[in-house]
């Protein structure tokens, strides 16, 4: 629901190989300019390494949806219910962090719960 709407490129690929005969066997490939590129063609698209793009209409469309709050306030409030999970007061957190930075009008209406989120993940000891 609370998508990310900023990337970073990492268009340093020391490994990426093609497999031309089955494309549908690769993760992913990249095509510029209508040209499949490969390893030896890779270095194209080197200029976006490093630079950060935004999903300008998908964040117009999620900010616009406030209603989205009352949804992960409900999904919130039913994880951390298992403060013994660390698991599931991480995704609460990582859902409050993104409430945080997407909506600001509702930040103050997110802190008591971060801070407590924040606090109980902070009692988990790491294992020995």
């Amino acid at each position: 629901m609370l998508f990310a709407t900023k990337f970073k490129i990492n268009a340093h690929m020391p490994d990426y190989k093609l497999k031309k005969g089955e494309l549908s066997s690769n993760y992913f490939f990249l095509i510029n300019n209508e040209e499949l590129l490969d390893e030896y063609s890779k270095e194209q698209i080197s200029f976006l390494h490093d630079i950060v793009f935004e999903l300008t209409t998908q964040k117009e469309l999620l900010v616009n949806c406030e209603n989205i709050i009352n949804i992960c306030n409900l999904i919130i409030n039913t994880l951390t219910m298992y403060e013994s999970m660390f698991n599931l007061l991480y995704v609460c957190y990582l859902i409050m962090k993104r409430i945080y930075f997407t909506f600001p009008l509702f930040r103050r209406s997110i802190e008591d719960s971060m801070a407590a989120v924040l606090a109980d993940i902070c009692q988990f000891k790491e294992p020995v």
